[in-house]
């Protein structure tokens, strides 16, 4: 049969991936902006919502070609992966710290501990790249430190796109103008990029140098030039706090999804200095979700009832992590997530990432169960405050602050 140039252009770049038993039809050279995924019959395609679609005709060339040199009887799981339930246990999503490096001295940071710390090399994380993409795992997220410091950041994430993962990128924004070109070519699903002011003097006093506010405005114009998917992250702090309106005004203005993080934690070593940043309860008064986060949170809420019931009832947190993700830190650690560190699996090549998966699962239950008070909360479907974060901040004031802000978010949920 002979095949068009654009069907070709599309076979050389395509990556079809089997996850869960369905075929994956990914371009590296498309940015995925939404997780859910559509799924249709194994024998048909599977794709994901995106903002360049390929065309329909192309798509199911591409997949008759790939059944002609591949055994259909491969293809035959029905799970859906876009409505996790509580067995059902599978890799959707990992994150990797690729450095401890950062170009910023934040005041509050929790990863502070990790500066001088060794990278994973090069090689290894391309082997670790390698077994996740082989055990199914679609969507992963890159930090640090700050991850674009890496010399080979490049390499790596471009390595990652073209075995066809999803990827998204948390950063502070100072290195995108020397990425961007490669973010173009690749784009990522989301580049999450951190704020800390609206002005060099509170840049000064939160991350060191004035010279990081113009980095971080000179990222997020190279972002929007380029008319690539982010999400400002404001880190609200007592030193910056009064400049809160200013911060929402900016995001507005680059029309950017604006969210705020009032909570800080201990540093990974236990150090609480990062708490005397955080701001005092009462000013969370003040704090207003934007319609768009309401609109966002209700979604979420509504989507994932069934699953976070399921949970509850067996008196489990419902987060997600050892279900559906987890976190890879520098040391080659698998985590729940990047903050809760004391259960882990000691990550190996030789063994297939969905196995070790399977282990950190069975921590989930002596580790994430949820207490009396907990069960009889009537924002526990809404809220983020897992047990561990309970035990570990009980005796300060940031549980008090997390409990509010999960209140005010249950009450503009429920009554939109």
């Amino acid at each position: 049969m002979k095949y068009s140039k654009e069907f070709i252009a599309y076979w050389d770049r395509i990556v079809i991936r089997n996850i869960a038993g369905k075929m994956w039809l990914i371009d590296p050279q498309i940015s995925y902006c939404n997780e859910n995924a559509i799924i249709l019959e194994s024998d048909i395609k599977c794709t994901l919502n995106h903002k360049a679609s390929i065309p329909d005709n192309i798509v199911q060339q591409i997949f008759e070609e790939f059944l002609k040199i591949n055994d259909k009887a491969n293809f035959t799981n029905k799970r859906n992966l876009s409505k996790p339930n509580s067995n059902d246990i599978y890799p959707w999503k990992v994150g990797i710290e690729l450095t401890g490096q950062c170009n910023f001295d934040c005041i509050h940071c929790y990863a502070k501990p990790l500066q001088g710390k060794k990278e994973p090399s090069f090689d290894s994380l391309i082997n670790l790249l390698d077994n996740l993409c082989d055990s199914g795992v679609l969507f992963l997220w890159f930090t640090g430190g700050e991850c674009t410091l890496r010399k080979d950041f490049i390499d790596i994430y471009t390595y990652a796109k073209r075995k066809g993962f999803v990827v998204s990128i948390v950063t502070n924004g100072s290195f995108i103008p020397k990425v961007v070109a490669t973010f173009n070519k690749y784009p990522p699903k989301m580049i999450k990029v951190s704020q800390y002011g609206s002005s060099e003097e509170e840049y000064i006093q939160i991350t060191g140098s004035a010279n990081n506010y113009n980095k971080f405005l000179n990222g997020i114009d190279a972002l929007s030039r380029n008319n690539l998917n982010f999400v400002i992250q404001t880190v609200l702090l007592k030193e910056n706090y009064s400049s809160l309106n200013a911060m929402r005004r900016f995001c507005n203005k680059m029309n950017s999804q604006h969210n705020i993080n009032p909570v800080m934690a201990h540093t990974l070593d236990g150090n609480s200095a990062p708490k005397e940043h955080e701001i005092e309860p009462e000013c969370l008064d003040k704090f207003i979700f934007s319609e768009k986060k309401i609109i966002n949170l209700k979604k979420i809420f509504d989507s994932e009832k069934e699953f976070r019931k399921e949970l509850i009832d067996k008196g489990e947190h419902f987060c997600n992590v050892g279900i559906s993700e987890c976190f890879i830190s520098l040391d080659f650690k698998i985590h729940f997530c990047v903050m809760f560190r004391e259960k882990y699996v000691d990550y190996r090549h030789e063994v297939p990432f969905k196995d070790q998966f399977q282990k950190l699962n069975e921590y989930r239950k002596e580790t994430l169960a949820l207490d009396a008070e907990c069960k009889k909360c009537n924002c526990l479907p809404l809220c983020h405050t897992c047990p561990y974060y309970k035990e570990v901040y009980k005796k300060d004031s940031t549980l008090e602050l997390k409990c509010l802000e999960t209140k005010k978010m249950y009450d503009l949920v429920v009554s939109n």
